[in-house]
């Protein structure tokens, strides 16, 4: 008869319960599988018949998952997991099980898309590029599938350059936004320049005598203003500026006279300076 030693013994009884610990769980493997957005697919394995399934999801934005039964949520990709709790306290043991499928959930095919909103309004003096940033920022775009499933997109965004000239008029422009071979349309429009500050324009002095074109060229040729929402534009006078006053006779009398310095655009707040003529 053989007779174990002690420490023989000790790594025998750890090996047998290492081997018992290892089987106590069973993996079943890990499939992939793809689904369109608002459809179903079921999942199914020879090891989950007939017991108690533990379903989860780790994105169900993406994919949710009941009694094995998968619906997609949106484009993208989701791990869903089947677990079935074992037993250690029987005779023989039974493992838990566990299974995994990748699933890929594809936007289908694209029917329409919409824009949640039909106009946008960008600060007076943004360029078309700046339009289209506040476009893409300040707009969500929605698709609609082939099963009537909405999830949010990133369409693309333009506009004509033979539409934009700078300072839109009341009646805006289009802008079209496009995916997945659908389109839809915002109308983009400036909003009335509500100028907070210009830079300081010194009053005017011209001597006597001085022709009426010579007082007009005394006038600031560009002139720094703020808006409302803060943002800051140096403004070209004769193109976005305009300066008014009755300047046209030659300066042959001592006096003081208002001149106006605005915007091009009808209704803008005006600026009021002097012209001495001394």
């Amino acid at each position: 008869m053989k007779v174990f030693g002690k420490k023989t013994l000790a790594l025998v009884l750890t090996i047998a319960m290492a081997l018992s610990l290892c089987s106590f769980t069973a993996f079943a493997g890990e499939e992939a599988k793809t689904v369109v957005a608002g459809d179903e697919i079921t999942l199914s394995d020879d090891a989950l018949t007939d017991k108690t399934v533990l379903w989860d999801s780790t994105n169900k934005n993406v994919a949710t998952v009941a009694d094995g039964k998968v619906t997609g949520v949106a484009p993208g990709t989701a791990k869903i997991t089947a677990h079935v709790n074992g037993d250690s306290s029987v005779e023989p043991v039974v493992p838990a099980i566990d299974k995994e499928w990748t699933v890929t959930v594809t936007e289908g095919t694209i029917v329409s898309i919409s824009a949640d909103r039909e106009t946008i309004t960008v600060p007076y003096g943004t360029d078309k590029a700046g339009a289209l940033a506040k476009l893409k920022s300040g707009i969500t775009v929605t698709a609609t599938n082939n099963h009537n499933k909405q999830f949010a997109v990133n369409g693309t965004w333009s506009i004509a350059d033979t539409d934009w000239t700078g300072a839109v008029s009341d009646t805006g422009v289009t802008a079209t936004v496009t995916y997945g071979g659908q389109t839809d349309t915002v109308t983009v429009k400036v909003g009335k320049a509500n100028i907070t500050s210009y830079t300081a324009i010194p009053d005017i002095e011209v001597p006597l005598g001085t022709m009426g074109n010579n007082v007009a060229a005394k006038f600031p040729k560009t002139v720094k203003v703020k808006f409302d929402d803060n943002s800051e534009k140096t403004l070209t006078v004769g193109e976005d500026l305009k300066i008014s006053g009755s300047y046209g006779n030659d300066a042959t009398t001592p006096t003081t006279y208002p001149f106006t310095v605005e915007l091009s655009e009808t209704g803008a707040q005006k600026y009021n300076k002097n012209c001495s003529i001394t």
